[in-house]
């Protein structure tokens, strides 16, 4: 089977790459605990197993995994001024109930997460990043080993804040989904160092965009929600196959809210 890929450091990891794992990708200090993450032009974090960060800082970014998220921390703090395809994504993911989202690194901060994705979602490296190949006398394809199926699609997140204006917040379990997988929840615990959730009112302007989309339940405990910007007010459309729960005393949403709760609008 492929390998895992840890970065390991006793100081926060920086990074401005494309990272392709054919297991599990985390970020840890030296003592095997979990690790933090920079970049100030915006990584795209590829992996066919688990996604493990503790805090993130840095412009767009984009997570493509086959298993499952979490992130105890990310901080937004700009689109990227990098380059298509090389430091961020353009594209157009359509949520469960059909709504397109355009997912634009560089236009908008963005925090794009996808968990449980088909094994060939992920893919492969580009063959010209790969040190030493050669195409005319080797041959390299993603399904050359068969990765061990990870466990679950579920995503976990403490914080999350877009401190730029008119963000995009986009966190899925059903773009692309592998169906051989189990589970599927989105869990915001409010755990990360601002205890607050997910704050897309983007500083002085324009309020951000947050989309939850999951497979299973969608939970907002001890914290909130928020795209209530001192500009236009963003959207928060939250789409469960099962539940969505606001739990605990500061459990609330604000902005301009569309939830769907096992289909069916409240």
């Amino acid at each position: 089977a492929y390998g895992d890929m840890t970065l390991r450091s006793a100081n926060r990891v920086g990074g401005d790459a494309h990272y392709w794992s054919g297991g599990d990708f985390r970020i840890e200090g030296l003592e095997g605990e979990v690790g933090d993450f920079d970049s100030p032009i915006d990584p795209i974090i590829r992996a066919l197993g688990d996604v493990v960060i503790g805090e993130y800082t840095g412009t767009s970014l984009h997570i493509l995994s086959g298993g499952a998220v979490t992130i105890d921390f990310a901080d937004i703090t700009a689109p990227d001024p990098g380059s298509l395809g090389v430091d961020f994504l353009q594209e157009m993911v359509q949520l469960s109930d059909g709504t397109l989202v355009e997912v634009d690194g560089a236009a908008q901060p963005t925090l794009d997460i996808r968990a449980g994705v088909s094994p060939d979602v992920p893919g492969a490296p580009p063959l010209e990043l790969l040190s030493g190949f050669d195409p005319a006398t080797d041959a390299f394809s993603a399904n050359d080993f068969a990765p061990d199926n990870p466990s679950t699609a579920d995503i976990t997140i403490g914080d999350v804040i877009i401190s730029a204006p008119d963000g995009l917040v986009l966190i899925t379990n059903q773009y692309n989904p592998n169906a051989l997988l189990s589970g599927g929840d989105i869990l915001v615990t409010g755990e990360g160092p601002l205890g607050e959730g997910i704050n897309a009112e983007g500083g002085a302007g324009q309020g951000g965009v947050v989309f939850l989309d999951a497979r299973g339940d969608i939970e907002v405990i001890n914290s909130f929600i928020s795209t209530d910007g001192s500009g236009e007010v963003g959207d928060v459309v939250l789409l469960a196959n099962d539940s969505v729960r606001l739990d605990g005393s500061d459990g609330s949403l604000t902005g301009a809210l569309s939830s769907e709760i096992g289909r069916a609008h409240v």
